[in-house]
């Protein structure tokens, strides 16, 4: 099967990649300019320089494919890359959407967050259905997720057979977030946690609900990716026990804005 995948040296990306090509398909995978290729190398993909920043990024390049996962986006919080930001989840995911219809792929998985789901407050349980409260809590990246998912259910308004999946706190070889996090905590010196707690879930699992969303998914739905839910604090004790150090001071309780977690997924 013919199948391209966006974002393809990213975390998610990268792993997908791998799954598909042990499955035989046939993978383009579409990088940034300025994305580090050598992460691909030794595997058997076609690989196209695109910025989907840009008028018409992928003009011909969903021909004849079946199969388009759209994993690429930026992940930043930071404020200041808000414009950046915007730019690739939301007006790419539109430009992917379109050419996915122009091209009549048989399906586009959309790789969201649960941070377009909502962040559920003091002790409240999300599920798909979360009203989404991003907005209101002015986080721009979770906004702009969810902004991008409104693009995917506009291209299945006119055809598109789509499915979204959000995955959440991803962990796994050479998982890129939390390193210098982990290192502190590891060591007992974590000054403060975040209120609150998180889902957690492997790559291989995020893997596979990419691969089940393909084949399985309902048209429109969105399906959580999520395993254990557990306290930030809970987390840092563990780490700090687990590598044979105190846990530390606790230091100030940190930000008390929204209690992230739990998520409730349903299998595709």
């Amino acid at each position: 099967m013919k199948v391209l995948v966006t974002g393809a040296t990213g975390f998610v990306g990268r792993f997908l990649v791998r799954a598909l090509v042990a499955e035989g398909h046939d993978v383009t995978a579409v990088v940034r300019p300025t994305s580090p290729t050598e992460r691909l190398r030794g595997i058997p993909v076609r690989v196209v320089v695109a910025d989907l920043t840009q008028p018409r990024p992928l003009d011909g390049l969903m021909d004849g494919v079946e199969w388009v996962f759209h994993v690429a986006g930026d992940l930043s919080w930071w404020r200041g890359h808000r414009h950046r930001q915007w730019a690739v989840n939301v007006e790419g995911t539109r430009r992917v959407v379109a050419e996915a219809l122009r091209a009549g792929v048989r399906r586009l998985v959309h790789t969201s967050s649960v941070a377009a789901v909502g962040f559920p407050l003091d002790g409240e349980l999300a599920d798909e259905a979360f009203p989404f409260n991003g907005h209101r809590l002015g986080l721009q990246y979770a906004v702009t997720k969810w902004e991008a998912e409104r693009r995917v259910l506009e291209g299945v308004e006119r055809g598109l057979d789509a499915v979204i999946v959000n995955p959440a706190t991803i962990l796994g070889d050479d998982a890129p977030r939390p390193g210098s996090l982990v290192d502190l905590a590891a060591r007992g010196r974590l000054p403060a946690w975040v209120e609150g707690g998180t889902t957690f879930c492997h790559i291989d699992d995020v893997v596979a609900g990419h691969l089940a969303a393909a084949r399985r998914g309902r048209t429109g739905q969105r399906y959580i990716l999520g395993g254990h839910d557990v306290t930030f604090r809970r987390i840092i004790e563990a780490l700090a026990q687990a590598a044979g150090a105190g846990p530390g001071e606790a230091g100030p309780r940190g930000w008390s804005g929204p209690r992230r977690g739990p998520w409730r997924a349903r299998p595709p």
